[in-house]
């Protein structure tokens, strides 16, 4: 008896058919590319931990739903900074020119480099600098404080509107420094390196 196989030819990166699939070269073919923005360093990396890249990524993007973003579509919603409502909502006042947000960024990033912008785009470029004279643990340790900092303050401006509870400066920094050392924790020491990324936490920062 005889089988019978039927060739099915899948697309290739040229353009061409052939006999391999490739969910990556199918990708390639039918999404839409569009430029690489300058701050995508600060937001992909080995070691970020994925929701808080993912709402880091929103932001800078200026996809998340400040009230500035909602009173713009038209709807009625009060435009005072929950977290400092002697302001207006906006993406640059809430990360991180509000004091509030502010004194938690600040307060982790000035540890690791000097003169920490407040402003999230500045940050994200001030993150994504070249600086031949810094090491990798704190390269990766600035991006995962930037990235924890938006997702919590995102998560706190959210709980005070949607439950009417609130959380101190504090306990944000304190939540900030959990993620980071959780984070740091599974990331295995280099023998490359005489300092694992933890040890470098520690040596560089003070407990909130």
């Amino acid at each position: 008896m005889v089988s019978r196989f039927k060739t099915v030819f899948m697309i290739q990166a040229n353009g061409t058919f052939g006999s391999s699939f490739s969910s990556k070269v199918i990708w390639e073919c039918i999404r839409v590319l569009s430029p690489v923005e300058s701050w995508h360093k600060a937001i992909w990396f080995k070691e970020y931990i994925p929701r808080n890249s993912f709402i880091s990524w929103l932001a800078l993007s200026r996809r998340l739903p400040t009230r500035d973003r909602l009173r713009s579509w038209g709807l009625k919603v009060p435009e005072q900074c929950v977290l400092y409502s002697a302001a207006v909502e906006t993406y640059h006042h809430l990360f991180f020119e509000c004091q509030f947000s502010a004194s938690i960024w600040t307060f982790f990033a000035e540890t690791v480099w000097p003169n920490p912008p407040q402003d999230i785009h500045s940050a994200a470029a001030w993150i994504c600098m070249a600086r031949n004279s810094s090491s990798p643990q704190a390269r990766c340790i600035i991006k995962l404080m930037f990235q924890s900092a938006v997702y919590l303050i995102w998560k706190e401006r959210n709980k005070r509107i949607f439950t009417s509870v609130s959380s101190s400066a504090n306990s944000i920094r304190c939540a900030v420094d959990r993620q980071i050392r959780d984070r740091l924790l599974s990331i295995p020491a280099s023998p490359r390196i005489q300092l694992s990324m933890l040890q470098f936490f520690f040596a560089c920062t003070r407990p909130p």
